[in-house]
Formats: structure tokens, C-alpha cells, sequence
């Protein structure tokens, strides 16, 4: 009875993505990655978890606010752990999210 409870557990988890039930994000490649956490390059208080291909934007926990561990009041991921930790040993380079090009209007014309 346990395995069979622990089987359907595993399978819904693949079939969900990860256990908080979160849509993927369609703006980073998990596909030739193997699972695990990543460095969110646009957001250093998060993280991009990669399963199965999918990937999925996480949030680093808040902290209480320190001048040199917890500056910005959230904890930061750390690329070499692959953890959520504290600012002093989690260096910060994040890039600008890329801005969306809107598309352009295009109408019909109609011939008479």
C-alpha cells in the first residue's frame, strides 16, 4: 500500500511540474539542463527551478534586514549551493529583464 502511494505521489509531482502547482515560465531553457535550481539572471533574490525541462521562477525566502548578510530584507540564491543564502556570499549581477517588442498593428484592406 505505501508503494503504490508513493508511485502515484512521484507521478503526480512529474505530471505538476513542482510541488507548489506553478504554470512554467516560457523565458528560460530548461530543456538540455538537469533538474535542480539555477540562477535567476534577472532577479538575484530568486531562482529558476528546472524539472523534467520545465522551468519554474522561485522566490528566496525574506530575512531579517543586516547591513552586510541581509541588506535588501530577502535572501539571495547562491549559484555555487544552489541555495538561497545570505547576500555576503551570494555576489549579485543581475541583468535587466529584456523588454517585449510590441507587434505591429497590421489591419486589412479591403478592395472595392
Amino acid at each position: 500500500m505505501k508503494a503504490a502511494f508513493v508511485l502515484i505521489t512521484v507521478a503526480v509531482f512529474a505530471l505538476c511540474g513542482n510541488a507548489r502547482g506553478q504554470d512554467p515560465i516560457d523565458w528560460y531553457d530548461c530543456s538540455s539542463k538537469p533538474d535542480g535550481n539555477y540562477l535567476n539572471p534577472y532577479n538575484c533574490h530568486g531562482l529558476i527551478h528546472c524539472s523534467t525541462g520545465y522551468a519554474f521562477s522561485e522566490v528566496c525566502p525574506p530575512c531579517i534586514q543586516h547591513p552586510t548578510t541581509c541588506p535588501e530584507g530577502t535572501l539571495r540564491f547562491n549559484e555555487q549551493t544552489g541555495q538561497c543564502g545570505w547576500a555576503n556570499e551570494a555576489p549579485c549581477n543581475e541583468l535587466p529583464f529584456p523588454a517585449t517588442t510590441p507587434r505591429p498593428i497590421t489591419t486589412a484592406r479591403t478592395t472595392t
